[in-house]
């Protein structure tokens, strides 16, 4: 069997020297797959992801991408090798310009990067109208498209999100997802995901509680397993009801 594009294997730990928060979690993702991470608040959903960039020592398991173990390399490391990431909260450079932002992004790259970046305009219209002005004075959800649109302009093989679409209200969520979700077809994506559509159209559903794995499979398969999954999927559409009759 092939191995994964990206695996993070047995992974154990924690936060400095505190408490261990993940326990012996492996988070599996398949070359061109979109699989999502869900679970209850206080799962390690996040300290999973943050495990397999390497924001978080591990003390035990490994990381491998594209078959090589990279689990003692910096974040900036992991970069270099092929990954983008964006946390819950936006990770720009206020000072600098909206297009010097997205250069940033693309540092790595070496073809002719101004294409995609009309591309990236044409997804964010608003970060064209703003291309010039500083970062430092975008609204939150337009600092977080910003982040969102550096991560892609990178056009990096692997997308890590940390429930990326946190800070926008519904409408801009969606107009952001619609745009992800496009461009995702051509990644190996890795989601922390709390709304609805984006964990019913994943490829796989990695359900994690108390730090573990409970449960990994398709959405249709889980929902007929009846268990964890099932449960958030009930409890999540209660306070989403607007998503049950958007996009297909």
């Amino acid at each position: 069997m092939t191995e994964p594009f990206l695996i993070g294997e047995s992974m154990t730990g924690g936060y400095g020297r505190g408490a261990d928060i993940l326990h012996k979690c492996t988070i599996a993702v398949n070359p061109g797959e979109i699989a999502v991470i869900v679970g209850p608040n206080g799962a390690g959903k996040s300290t999973a992801m943050k495990a397999v960039f390497g924001m978080l020592n591990i003390h035990k398991g490994s990381v491998r991408f594209d078959g090589e173990d990279i689990t003692h390399l910096s974040p900036q490391d992991r970069v270099a090798k092929g990954m983008a990431f964006v946390p819950q909260t936006s990770n720009i450079f206020t000072s600098l310009t909206v297009e010097e932002n997205l250069e940033m992004g693309a540092f790595l790259r070496r073809d002719d990067i101004h294409v995609t970046m009309e591309q990236i305009f044409d997804l964010f219209p608003i970060l064209r109208d703003k291309r010039k002005q500083a970062a430092g004075e975008l609204s939150g959800g337009q600092r977080q498209r910003l982040a969102i649109a550096r991560a892609l302009y990178k056009d990096a093989p692997i997308l890590l999100l940390d429930e990326a679409t946190s800070a926008l209200d519904n409408a801009s969520e969606r107009l952001v997802q619609e745009a992800m979700t496009r461009l995702m077809k051509e990644r190996t994506t890795l989601i922390v995901a709390h709304r609805l559509s984006t964990i019913e159209h994943a490829d796989r559903v990695i359900v994690m509680a108390d730090g573990e794995i409970k449960e990994d499979g398709t959405h249709a398969t889980l929902m007929q397993a009846g268990g964890l999954y099932t449960h958030l999927h009930q409890k999540t559409a209660q306070s989403q009801p607007e998503t049950q009759s958007t996009d297909d």
